[in-house]
């Protein structure tokens, strides 16, 4: 999830994905797993100079949703 919408409205938000679970019974919670791997905090923070394919500066993510069954996860 992201808190901020990608427009022109003056509002940009912090730039930070964080992962969420879904459980069997409704409940969601954060995936406290999912770190940034530079700060080790909760979340992946896109307000960073270097990225894997060079230096572009801070990135809005934008239209996110990942899903997967637990089963088709391979660890």
């Amino acid at each position: 999830m992201s808190n901020y919408f990608v427009a022109r409205s003056g509002l940009d938000g912090d730039h930070k994905v964080t992962m969420l679970d879904l459980g069997k019974d409704g409940d969601i919670s954060v995936d406290e797993q999912f770190r940034d791997e530079f700060t080790g905090q909760v979340g992946v923070n896109f307000n960073r100079k270097s990225w894997p394919h060079g230096d572009f500066g801070n990135a809005k993510p934008h239209s996110e949703l990942f899903v997967i069954a637990d089963e088709d996860v391979k660890e």
